[in-house]
């Protein structure tokens, strides 16, 4: 990476895997860091381990070698650490999820390679499927413990990010609804990301998911895909569709993805969505202020939409 100061930084901490960018200033774009050496390989398993002898911690593929070679002490999946507030045992001592997210944190972004992280970051950025008050508890106190002043970091779910990456991409992707088909190997999950342009400020949402179990035979998947894309996507228009999930493959995805293409619709894949959506969202909030002008009701933070019409001079105002 060629960023050593101001720093804009988003990770995804996800169910099972974790995958770190930052803003490249040059390029003005989220990039993807490796998570191994001399590899192109941006995800890697979200576990932490306890090495004894040197009294330290690593995390992701590193975490699983030692603790398969080496005798290390493999602690477990930090997203599943920090949905609780039991303090898992390390050697014999108990330790709290937030500290164990702390050394989590700084074993990821040692991936960086810069010397003094918190004193060059801008911002820091996570974001993971959902949000409960105990993971964000969690996640406040692991920033603190890492050096992370508040107004350093923020927190997200998925549906924050998504709209972040995908309002972050030029306007035709998104001046319409946009569709996100989530993928597992046994399901796909639908969900709609719609904007109120008859308000101000513009309000943004994700609708309540839609899902259905997918076979595992190629020919029966790809013919229960294509219901469920023509369930989803009816007849309305969609400037784009964006697909996540190691479920999905353009092997058995034969017509359905000449469905999702239809009416010229632009079809994406990848699974860096979120990591690189919360590093738009440090820049945008901090820097460019694009979407000053919008609001998103996320399904974390905000439950209501409160506004009042008023008349001025005889002009009908409405304020959110």
């Amino acid at each position: 990476m060629n960023e050593i100061r101001d720093l804009i930084i988003g990770i995804d901490i996800g169910k099972e895997y974790t995958q770190i960018c930052y803003y490249d200033r040059k390029a003005e774009e989220a990039r993807s860091l490796s998570m191994k050496v001399g590899a192109s390989q941006y995800e890697a398993p979200g576990c932490l381990c306890y090495r004894a002898e040197h009294d330290d911690y690593c995390v992701g593929l590193e975490a699983e070698y030692f603790a398969r070679e080496k005798g290390g002490i493999m602690i477990g999946n930090i997203y599943d650490i920090c949905q609780s507030e039991e303090k898992p045992q390390v050697a014999g001592e108990e330790k709290d999820p937030a500290e164990l997210m702390a050394y989590f944190l700084k074993g990821i972004l040692k991936f960086l390679g810069i010397q003094d992280i918190v004193k060059n970051t801008k911002c820091l950025c996570l974001t993971s499927p959902e949000l409960t008050g105990v993971q964000v508890r969690n996640y406040q106190k692991a920033c603190s413990l890492a050096g992370f002043p508040a107004e350093k970091y923020m927190l997200m779910d998925y549906g924050e990010s998504f709209y972040y990456y995908a309002l972050g991409q030029k306007r035709e992707t998104w001046n319409r609804s946009v569709g996100w088909y989530a993928f597992t190997e046994e399901d796909v999950m639908f969900r709609k990301l719609t904007i109120n342009g008859s308000v101000r400020p513009f309000l943004v949402k994700m609708e309540k998911p839609v899902n259905t179990h997918l076979p595992p035979e190629d020919e029966i998947r790809d013919m229960e895909f294509c219901r469920f894309v023509t369930k989803t996507l009816g007849k309305e228009l969609f400037s784009s569709v964006q697909i996540t999930g190691d479920g999905f493959d353009q092997h058995w995805a034969q017509q359905s993805v000449k469905l999702l293409c239809h009416q010229g619709r632009k079809v994406f894949y990848g699974n860096n969505l979120f990591a690189k959506g919360a590093c738009i969202a440090g820049k945008d909030r901090l820097e460019d202020k694009k979407l000053k002008g919008y609001r998103f009701l996320s399904d974390s933070l905000v439950t209501t939409d409160v506004g009042i019409d008023m008349r001025v001079m005889g002009l009908l105002l409405i304020i959110r």
